[in-house]
């Protein structure tokens, strides 16, 4: 019966990781054919008015990206973790961290411009790895749906680069961060709740594992000197 048992546990391991390898490769494919009919003039204004409109319905805008199914709000998040990723860049370059022996700097700059993506992706695969049995819906989807819901944090990044222009701004911005860190926070609920479109119990249950999954990763990389 144990080896029975050890044999399904190995079972539906192999297949969730040849699907997660496949969604992997699918998402990769998707960002690479949409870079590539990226018109960024036209694009980074659709993008703010999107984010604009986050203001006014930010619950309807989740529902929104995660019932997408031609893939229109992957331009969207791709332009907003660019910025993201350039507001990591720039706030180095304020810091002084340039000025530090090439090799510092440099890891300094690959994890300032990985870790916008790689917060995203890392929380997009737990997610899918927790919600695969009830959602039908691609890691490109789920990947996308947590950007839109990182719309808040993306903000307050860019908010706290006053910091380096007063040495009082932090009076300010820190509980501006912390504010749109827990909207951001409830919007990551209503993307699981979205996916999984069952009741609010087992959605806040799931979102639990999630957080507390996510925080292991988080605890893990540390170690690394990659704080996500």
């Amino acid at each position: 019966m144990a080896e029975n048992k050890n044999e399904e546990v190995k079972k539906e391991t192999s297949v969730d990781t040849e699907k997660l390898k496949n969604e992997t490769a699918n998402t990769v494919n998707q960002v690479k054919d949409t870079i590539k009919n990226v018109n960024i003039k036209q694009d980074s204004v659709d993008t703010k008015n999107f984010v604009v409109e986050m203001f006014t319905k930010p619950v309807e805008k989740i529902r929104e990206t995660v019932k997408d199914k031609e893939g229109n709000t992957l331009k969207y998040a791709l332009i907003l973790l660019s910025v993201w990723a350039l507001v990591g860049f720039l706030k180095l370059v304020f810091a002084g961290t340039l000025n530090l022996p090439a090799g510092a700097a440099l890891w300094a700059i690959i994890k300032a411009l990985a870790v916008p993506f790689l917060e995203v992706a890392i929380m997009g695969v737990i997610i899918l790895l927790c919600c695969s049995k009830d959602t039908k819906k691609s890691l490109t989807t789920i990947v996308t749906a947590v950007t839109i819901a990182k719309v808040p944090v993306i903000i307050s990044s860019v908010v706290t680069m006053l910091n380096y222009a007063s040495v009082d701004a932090y009076k300010i911005t820190s509980p501006v961060a912390s504010f749109f860190s827990a909207i951001s926070t409830v919007l990551l609920f209503f993307v699981i709740k979205f996916l999984l479109n069952k009741k609010d119990e087992e959605s806040i249950k799931t979102f639990a594992i999630v957080e507390i999954l996510y925080l292991v990763v988080a605890f893990v990389l540390g170690f690394l000197g990659i704080y996500i």
